[in-house]
């Protein structure tokens, strides 16, 4: 595809495309980037570089206890799954007056008027923000003799005989690994303790009530410890009306063995000047329902000196330790990466980046094995306090930039208005073939990120996204019309080549990856990021603050409702205009299906009528499509070359662009 240069800039912008190989995006998502090159500098990150001033654990965790504590939920408006985490202690709400914020520390105590055994020692894990320990191990240890005899030539073997007394973590902190991180830091005790010992078994009762049958026992044996041989197992009453179990087990330490422990050393613990456990979590997105949780391995942050330190609460290989930096992205101040404290007062919600120091990788949730890498792809995460945990978030910098300008644009005189602007069709005249061409010009995923080791020219192009997704339609036998719906439902993105940018109003509405929501009336609170609804010029209009707003009666009909303005609304204009011949299922396909609060949550069923409830299953299906086909293209990376385009075009879906009266030059 060659361009001439003309006088117009937008001809410029057009040829520039074609010889860098650059995708065309809004200025506003293009911050991002200049910001992210701007912190990590023009050239790569230099490994094992020291990191300038960044955020710590009050900076990752505050705010969002701060935010949580304002709106009474995570940004997303779901919840964490599992009842064990609601209830967490991690965010109790008799506490909140107390503190809106706390870490952990650990201490290793010995002596003291509170002994009650020979040669006893004790972890403890306490809250910043109160006394009492949260945590606690209790053991003591005391040699057990020298087998061997020197004169005799036989080996000296030192045996020491240990026992854990007790080990407990109060009930609203259990799930987060405490008890993993004393049980293996007294273990590692006891071997710096009794260097000289050769052997050290350690004994002791696993007491659970008989309703949590093994649950205890399994914690240890995978702790690496057994069920003592010929042992007998008590039952007791407590006098509290509970049966316990009492188990004896055991476990032997072997100075010439690594042990199955965390990852973290005791000395770095007990050096740390705070820590919290912080459990890594993947999102299963779930069409038309609430994403569900997927609970990753538990890790330590760790603050040692002026930086921080990512451990596993478990690991039975050689320990790893990741030095990281933090990096949060703010989408109130638009296309600034924030990474110096100071600035964190300014913001009230963004997202998270882990970068390793190391290596400058970025820590991503692998979709597949759900393990954590470090990988050059920035992987945003949204923290939440109620349950100490990371989540995966599917959202970027630049798509809440976008969202927020679109609701506070939106609105019932400006969608007439681009009506008005864009539904006289004198822009230009293009064939399908010709929109699809400039469409290589164009990214799938306009929300994209480019880093100094991933350019722009990497990410696939909105022309392989049409492509890929009407192949995908082929493939599952849909309606040859579904597939031309699939192959042209985007193309109102080359509009940007030829249109004034100052009409665009400082909105790109031809960004295909946007959902819809039914103008004058009152909002669905499902619509997508409810932390902007309070921006729409409409809110205040007390027309469209009913449930039927502007329009007449109930069950009027989606076709006669104003939706906000946004790329498929166009092309089921324009494709109406150009009298092409698909059904009418279609054109209802191409204009609702981006309407995800009707089709997949069940709003705005006072306006739809029965015609449109019939082809809601139908919507859905194609909007699931769509969404599939971008996954898949997301993960896949692959990039289909102008032969591959033109074959497919010439050998299937130009028969179909003529079936339907396609071919010719179109008006856009």
């Amino acid at each position: 595809m060659s361009v001439a240069r003309g006088n117009d800039k937008r001809d410029w912008d057009i040829a520039e495309c074609v010889e860098t190989g650059t995708r065309k995006r809004p200025r506003y998502l293009m911050a991002y980037e200049e910001s992210f090159r701007n912190i990590l500098g023009d050239e790569d990150f230099s490994p094992g570089s020291a990191p300038s001033p960044s955020f710590d654990l009050r900076d990752l965790f505050g705010c969002s206890c701060n935010s949580c504590h304002r709106s009474g939920r995570p940004l997303t408006q779901e919840k964490p799954g599992g009842r064990r985490w609601q209830r967490s202690g991690f965010s109790n709400p008799k506490h909140e007056a107390e503190s809106a914020f706390f870490t952990l520390r650990m201490e290793h105590r010995k002596g003291g008027i509170l002994t009650q055994h020979r040669g006893e020692g004790r972890l403890l894990i306490f809250r910043s923000d109160r006394a009492g320990s949260i945590a606690k191990i209790v053991y003591s240890s005391a040699q057990n003799g020298v087998e061997g005899d020197a004169v005799a030539g036989t080996m000296s073997t030192v045996r020491v005989a240990a026992t854990i007394h007790v080990l407990s973590v109060k009930e609203e902190y259990r799930g987060h690994g405490l008890g993993n991180l004393l049980f293996s830091e007294a273990m590692k005790r006891l071997k710096q303790q009794h260097s000289e010992a050769e052997f050290i078994r350690v004994s002791f009762y696993a007491e659970e009530d008989i309703r949590r049958h093994n649950r205890l026992v399994q914690f240890y044996l995978d702790m690496g410890c057994t069920i003592k041989k010929n042992g007998r197992i008590q039952f007791v009453n407590n006098n509290d009306g509970e049966v316990y179990r009492r188990i004896p087990m055991e476990i032997s330490l072997d100075q010439r063995s690594s042990l199955p422990s965390s990852s973290l050393s005791l000395s770095s613990v007990l050096a740390c000047s705070s820590f919290l456990p912080i459990f890594f979590c993947g999102r299963t997105p779930s069409l038309g329902k609430s994403s569900s949780w997927r609970k990753a391995v538990g890790w330590l942050v760790a603050q040692v000196g002026n930086g921080l330190e990512l451990l596993p609460t478990r690991d039975r290989e050689t320990p790893t330790v990741h030095r990281i930096r933090l990096l949060r992205a703010s989408d109130k101040k638009e296309g600034i990466f924030h990474e110096h404290r100071g600035t964190c007062c300014l913001i009230d919600e963004g997202l998270w980046l882990i970068q390793s120091t190391e290596t400058g990788l970025f820590l991503e949730d692998e979709t597949e094995n759900h393990n954590l890498v470090f990988s050059k792809e920035l992987s945003f995460w949204q923290p939440v306090m109620s349950s100490l945990c990371l989540v995966k978030s599917s959202d970027t910098p630049t798509k809440r930039s976008h969202y927020r300008r679109m609701w506070s644009t939106q609105s019932v005189e400006y969608a007439k208005s681009m009506q008005s602007l864009y539904l006289r069709f004198d822009c230009r005249r293009l064939t399908l073939k010709d929109a699809l061409n400039y469409s290589k010009l164009l990214p799938a995923n306009p929300f994209f990120i480019p880093t100094n080791r991933i350019s722009g020219s990497a990410v696939p192009s909105l022309r392989t996204l049409m492509y890929s997704t009407a192949e995908l339609a082929r493939s599952e036998g849909h309606p040859d019309w579904i597939q031309l719906v699939a192959l042209m439902y985007g193309l109102a993105g080359i509009l940007t080549f030829f249109l004034d940018p100052e009409s665009l109003r400082g909105y790109d509405w031809t960004i295909h990856d946007v959902e819809a929501r039914v103008l004058g009336c009152k909002r669905s609170n499902c619509a997508a990021y409810p932390e902007f609804h309070n921006l729409s010029p409409d809110k205040e209009d007390p027309r469209y603050s009913t449930r039927l707003g502007m329009y007449e009666k109930e069950h009027e009909g989606l076709e006669k409702v104003l939706l906000s303005w946004t790329s498929n609304d166009y092309m089921y204009f324009m494709l109406k205009y150009n009298s092409i011949s698909i059904p009418d299922e279609a054109f209802t396909v191409l204009k609702l299906s981006r309407l995800v609060d009707w089709h997949c949550r069940g709003e705005y069923t006072s306006l739809s009528n029965e015609e449109d409830e019939q082809m809601k299953q139908f919507v859905a299906d194609f909007y699931d499509l769509c969404i599939r086909a971008q996954q898949s293209l997301s993960q896949s990376k692959k990039e289909l070359s102008d032969n591959e385009c033109n074959s497919l075009w010439d050998s299937y879906y130009s028969h179909i662009v003529q079936k339907y009266g396609a071919r010719k030059q179109l008006c856009w």
